[in-house]
């Protein structure tokens, strides 16, 4: 019987590396980093939306605010408009940002995963001072900045790659459309104080005060999104507690969002049908999150939200000893502070803010006083 021939030492150490080359794992993709988009108007007749690393600290870290630093050049969007007056606003959709501009200019959309950017339809010259818009069901929606019949939204319409109809789909194109109700918007959108979303991620509930024009209802309204031909439907005369928009946090099972005074508030989800006579629930922090408490300091204040029960609290004001009032123009008058933060119930089950950390401190400009400043987190 012949025996078996020893493999030889260049042979044996080929074996070895073809067994680590084949039992070595691959390595794992990196999750995406999410940052904080920052949209401002701090150039003469031009719009700014920046990117920040809140949680690697692009600005003080866990200081304490006094240091300012300058927002990182060049911006990852620069929109200029031809005239002042010709006010933009932003909103978010997945994880793209979406740019509307009083001067009906072609509707903006900037992707942050890819850096592209696409020119939509032009919107509707109702749209031309939209006042309100919110993601939901896929599509954007708005509302203009005056008694309306209609409810607008924002869609991408899709085209199939390949001969055959494939699955793989590419965006391609933005188009306006108008929802299919009967009956006009039976509120006025400038008089909206705070939105939110359903959990459903298609209903939205907005809640109006009442202005001079009392014949309009007001109270809390909501919009089944998904649903074709759907109207606005009234749920009562109160108000959610919020101010701007507040964001359903699943950990909590309730939105949250900041009350008029800066304090974070929480409140129980809405039925998406029927009435009810009076608010849900509400829990307010003991502490406010505001950094200014002098009212006549601060030019406006807004919450992204991060996930996992953390958010990112954007607020800007005028520099000390200055008013916000007079902050307008070049030079770098105001203060832009970034704050993080998580919320959760404490074991008596109150609203309770942890965890804050002072992510930056930035010195900016503003010019246009009718402009919000907006903050996402994609």
């Amino acid at each position: 019987m012949s025996k078996r021939r020893a493999p030889s030492s260049s042979e044996a150490e080929h074996d070895r590396d073809r067994a680590c080359t084949c039992t070595a794992k691959r390595a794992r993709p990196q999750p995406k980093q999410s940052h904080l988009y920052v949209a401002l108007d701090d150039r003469d007749k031009a719009y700014s939306v920046y990117k920040l690393n809140v949680d690697g600290g692009d600005g003080d870290g866990d200081g304490d605010g006094s240091s300012q630093h300058r927002l990182p050049e060049p911006p990852v969007l620069r929109l200029e408009v031809p005239k002042r007056g010709d006010t933009c606003i932003f909103a978010a959709l997945g994880p793209k940002i979406i740019a509307l501009c009083a001067n009906r200019s072609p509707t903006l959309v900037h992707d942050t995963h890819t850096a592209a950017l696409a020119f939509g339809h032009h919107a509707p010259r109702a749209l031309a001072r939209a006042s309100f818009t919110v993601p939901a069901a896929g599509c954007l929606y708005a509302l203009p900045a005056r008694f309306t019949e209609d409810t607008y939204y924002l869609e991408p319409e899709e085209m199939a790659l390949g001969p055959d109809d494939e699955e793989k789909t590419i965006i391609d194109k933005w188009v306006w459309n108008q929802t299919d109700s009967r009956s006009p918007v039976p509120f006025n959108p400038r008089a909206i104080t705070c939105h939110a979303v359903h959990p459903d991620g298609r209903t939205v509930f907005v809640s109006v005060h009442r202005r001079r024009d009392a014949w309009m209802d007001h109270g809390t309204f909501s919009l089944d999104a998904g649903r074709r031909g759907a109207e606005w439907t009234h749920h009562g005369d109160w108000m959610l507690p919020f101010k701007g928009r507040a964001f359903f946090e699943p950990q909590l099972d309730a939105w949250v969002g900041l009350d008029e005074d800066g304090h974070i508030c929480s409140c129980n989800g809405m039925s998406r049908r029927g009435s009810r006579r009076a608010a849900p629930a509400l829990k307010v922090a003991k502490e406010t999150l505001l950094r200014e408490p002098d009212p006549g300091r601060r030019l406006d204040a807004t919450l992204a939200y991060m996930g996992d029960g953390r958010f990112c609290l954007v607020e800007r004001m005028s520099c000390e000893g200055a008013e916000a009032m007079n902050a307008f123009g070049d030079g770098d008058a105001c203060v832009l502070h970034v704050t993080t933060f998580a919320v959760r119930y404490d074991s008596h089950g109150d609203l309770t803010v942890a965890d804050r950390r002072q992510a930056g401190s930035y010195a900016v400009s503003t010019h246009d006083r009718f402009f919000k400043l907006q903050a996402f987190f994609l």
